[in-house]
């Protein structure tokens, strides 16, 4: 799995495997995975103004994503707010 954060307010967990190979002419050949909706696993997403994901990480045994983001409340109100994420990946939950 891969973990990817961005300035978009988005958070996203991939499914990477790449041991899948293509034979071209009788030779194997490993192909490059690349990121797209097939491999994405979870999207977290935080609505608000300027969202961006400060930190994303992996608890130490790899049951939790943590996802940090910051942004500015919607409305009138122009404080920044950071918001703190937990995503169970044994239950595809968010905790």
């Amino acid at each position: 799995m891969l973990l990817t954060g961005s300035i978009d307010g988005t958070a996203k967990v991939w499914n990477v495997e790449t041991n899948k190979q293509k034979n071209t002419e009788n030779k194997n050949v490993k192909v490059p995975f690349t990121l797209n909706e097939e491999r994405l696993v979870v999207t977290f997403e935080e609505k608000g103004r300027n969202p961006q994901v400060d930190c994303a990480i992996w608890s130490t045994f790899g049951r939790f994503v943590i996802v940090s983001i910051s942004c500015k409340l919607e409305g009138g109100n122009s404080k920044d707010v950071s918001i703190i994420k937990v995503w169970d990946s044994y239950t595809n939950t968010l905790v």
